[in-house]
C-alpha cells in the first residue's frame, strides 16, 4: 500500500512539474510573438515611410513633443513619410530596449525531480518523507 501511494505521489509530482513547464513555455511563446509583431510593425512603418518619401507624397504635419524640464522635439511641415518612419523607429526602440526575457522557471516547489528521475532510470524503489530528506 505504501509503495502504491509513493508511486502515485511521484506521478502527481511529475505531472505537476510538466504542467508548470508547459505553462512557462506558452508564456514565452506569447512574449516572443508580441516582440516579433512589434518588430514587423516597426519595419512596416519604416518601409511605408520610405515609399512615401521616394514617391514624393506631399503633405503638412506639425508635431511637437516636450517633456517637462527636459528636452523636446518638433517636426514642422513634415511629410507623411517622415512621420511614418519616425513612428516606426520609436516602435523599434521600444521593442528592442525591453527588459530581457527570464528563462528560469523558478525553484521547483515539488521536490528533487532530478533525483526522482535518476532513481526511476535505475529502477530503484523511492521512499518519500514530506518535510525531511535523508542525506
Amino acid at each position: 500500500m505504501a509503495t502504491k501511494d509513493s508511486a502515485r505521489l511521484l506521478e502527481l509530482q511529475y505531472e505537476a512539474e510538466l504542467a508548470s513547464l508547459r505553462s512557462h513555455e506558452t508564456h514565452m511563446r506569447h512574449i516572443y510573438g508580441l516582440r516579433w509583431g512589434g518588430l514587423v510593425l516597426c519595419a512596416l512603418c519604416i518601409l511605408i515611410g520610405a515609399v512615401m518619401i521616394f514617391l514624393g507624397l506631399q503633405g503638412s504635419f506639425t508635431w511637437a513633443v516636450e517633456a517637462p524640464n527636459s528636452i523636446g522635439a518638433k517636426l514642422t511641415n513634415a511629410s507623411p513619410g517622415i512621420v511614418f518612419a519616425t513612428i516606426g523607429m520609436i516602435i523599434g526602440f521600444v521593442v528592442v530596449f525591453q527588459k530581457p526575457v527570464n528563462y528560469r522557471t523558478g525553484e521547483s516547489r515539488i521536490g528533487p525531480s532530478l533525483e526522482i528521475a535518476q532513481a526511476r532510470s535505475r529502477g530503484n524503489e523511492i521512499g518519500i518523507t514530506l518535510g525531511h530528506r535523508d542525506g
